[in-house]
């Protein structure tokens, strides 16, 4: 009870996880329980600075904090782009940063594939972190069909008068 309490106010509620589309939920907990909650956000937040949506919205504020404004784009960018998109942005870009702390001290290299296996297994597990309605075409994507009628309207069928 007290370790889901910790967990709970110390990382889940930091990163505002519960207001996060359900794919990004997860990962970004794994991130503040691994990296911190601010170092969390700020990796958030760059992943999100990373997804071209075409919206020319502005560029988040790299700050760590997860608040509404942070929360709303990741909703957006999952809206625009679809979650598995933006999973592999946050994925990423965690890299990027197991990759600075390599960089700034070699002694860390020791640690890399176990911290890679880490990131990687959000895009090998995908599937079960995102739920069908973030993976949902959305309406602007349907396929465009040409009315069938026509076609068949026109379509002699033999044995028929019209035929």
């Amino acid at each position: 009870d007290e370790a889901v309490q910790i967990y709970t106010e110390q990382y889940w509620n930091k990163v505002k996880a519960d207001e996060l589309p359900e794919c990004l939920r997860c990962v970004v907990f794994d991130m503040a329980v691994n990296h911190g909650p601010l170092n969390a956000g700020k990796i958030l937040q760059r992943a999100l600075n990373q997804a071209n949506d075409g919206s020319g919205s502005d560029a988040l504020k790299v700050d760590g904090k997860v608040g509404p404004i942070t929360v709303a784009e990741a909703q957006k960018k999952v809206r625009a782009l679809g979650a598995k998109p933006v999973l592999k942005l946050v994925v990423d870009e965690r890299k990027e940063f197991y990759e600075d702390i390599i960089e700034n001290d070699e002694t860390q290299e020791k640690w890399r594939k176990g911290w890679m296996n880490r990131a990687n297994w959000f895009m090998e597990n995908a599937h079960r972190l995102i739920p069908p309605e973030e993976n949902a075409p959305k309406p602007d994507d349907a396929p465009v069909k040409k009315p069938a009628h026509k076609k068949i309207a026109a379509t002699k069928i033999p044995g028929s008068a019209k035929a």
